[in-house]
């Protein structure tokens, strides 16, 4: 949810009344402040609810839950543009006192930080603005993994689809290992698995993996010949097998052949580098 979305979100819901449970007949905004550890000033406010992970307060008003410093902020001062950042002058992620509270950009909150002495920059779970868990990334890993479509994952979580595919493919949350494999952990997993004539190692590979190539071919054509170009699950998870099947015969020759995944892959991406770099991406030939 961006931010100017959580501030209208937000603002409907302050003033509406709490119709059971604790804090009944109350609204949210007294629901809130009743949350929070009030004292002099200067001091902090600490939050007293619960807290997210990464130790910030977490506010909810109804099912939707929001970073307590932030509310605390957008009640003293009213909406702020898309994109700040609201930052503690007190380095206390539980604080909500709001004169301890200040607004700034990213590079803003970055030089606080150095000037702090904290120039080691918290990612992830660690990151006020984070809307995940280092759990969280295991378990859309996992679920990618069992053949959840991707738009199905971000339904249980505060993020989109092309967030989901960024975080399964390893170019966001990298830091988290769990659920990602390297090149170079496959390719040795995948010669523990080979079992087939060390004599006929080359052919026995390259067939297999012609063949293997021919049946991703035939059930895309599948997708077209049965199901109008959409794609459903189970034709998508029969496709990644082969595709899996694909990179096993693909790995198991690069280890024959006396090469790395990683050097192939490197090597392919620098050649396609440059061939943007010299326009000419597009064409007929491998020497182009």
């Amino acid at each position: 949810m961006r931010f100017t979305d959580y501030q209208v979100k937000a603002g409907e819901m302050l003033d509406k009344v709490i119709p059971t449970g604790p804090y009944a007949h109350m609204t949210y905004r007294q629901k809130f402040w009743k949350q929070v550890k009030v004292g002099n000033p200067d001091e902090c406010w600490e939050f007293q609810s619960k807290l997210y992970r990464n130790g910030y307060g977490n506010f909810r008003m109804n099912r939707f839950g929001v970073l307590a410093h932030r509310l605390s902020y957008f009640l003293m001062h009213g909406a702020f543009p898309e994109g700040l950042s609201v930052c503690h002058h007190c380095d206390n992620r539980k604080c909500v006192n709001p004169h301890h509270l200040f607004l700034g950009t990213a590079k803003d909150n970055m030089q606080d930080m150095v000037r702090k002495g904290r120039n080691n920059p918290p990612r992830g779970e660690k990151c006020g603005m984070s809307k995940l868990t280092n759990e969280d990334i295991s378990e859309i890993r996992r679920l990618y993994g069992k053949g959840m479509m991707l738009k199905d994952i971000a339904q249980k979580y505060p993020v989109d689809a092309v967030q989901i595919s960024r975080i399964v493919s390893g170019k966001r949350w990298a830091h988290v290992k769990e659920g990602l494999m390297e090149f170079g952990e496959y390719q040795a997993k995948a010669k523990e698995t080979a079992a087939y004539p060390p004599e006929m190692a080359i052919p026995y590979l390259t067939m297999g993996l012609a063949g293997e190539v021919g049946e991703v071919a035939n059930k895309v054509k599948r997708i077209y010949r049965d199901h109008n170009g959409a794609v459903p699950p189970e034709l998508r998870n029969a496709i990644r097998d082969e595709i899996s099947d694909c990179l096993w015969y693909t790995a198991m020759l690069c280890t024959e052949l006396g090469l790395s995944l990683d050097e192939v892959a490197q090597a392919n991406i620098d050649k396609l580098t440059s061939r943007k770099a010299r326009g000419v991406i597009h064409g007929n030939g491998d020497s182009r």
